[in-house]
């Protein structure tokens, strides 16, 4: 797992290979960083499902904070959180205390539904109006269609949840 890493820093990084050795010594001490760090260099984008979060911060925020770092950097930050985060807390609350720049920060790591998520949604919903107008609620292809709607519906929503908000 290590060699995918040293890899990425060499070959697309243009970082000598001493140089992404020592930056990765302290990725490798801690399982759960490695693995996310892998997940980028494959997906060329930070954890959504489950990311890791010290002291309130993800891989994600931190990219945004400090988008000079690689990605690797920023895990190494993410290190430093873990086994010393008084002194980068201090100074995250230092450089980072602008209210409208976290509130944005949140915001943009999270952004809301897109817009065809919203229209597809609103459809189903229109969908499950009509059927009960239409059918009527107490009839048995009321109730078959209204099932089918409502299930397709919990279908959807858990699948924005899941992957994620886009």
């Amino acid at each position: 797992m290590e060699n995918i890493i040293l890899n990425y820093l060499t070959h697309e990084q243009n970082i000598p290979q001493a140089e992404a050795k020592s930056s990765i010594a302290g990725i490798t001490l801690h399982e759960d960083i490695l693995n996310e760090v892998i997940y980028w260099i494959k997906n060329r984008d930070y954890e959504k499902r489950k990311p890791i979060t010290i002291s309130g911060y993800s891989a994600r925020m931190i990219s945004k904070m400090m988008p000079s770092l690689n990605v690797v950097g920023v895990y190494n930050i993410m290190i430093q959180l873990r086994e010393d985060p008084n002194i980068l807390l201090s100074q995250f609350d230092r450089d980072y205390k602008d209210k409208e720049y976290l509130d944005e920060l949140v915001r943009t790591t999270n952004p809301p539904i897109g817009k065809l998520n919203v229209y597809f949604l609103s459809f189903l919903v229109l969908m499950a109006v009509v059927s009960v107008l239409v059918m009527g609620l107490f009839t048995p292809y009321g109730m078959i269609s209204m099932s089918i709607v409502s299930v397709i519906t919990a279908i959807f929503v858990y699948s924005v949840i899941r992957d994620g908000i886009e």
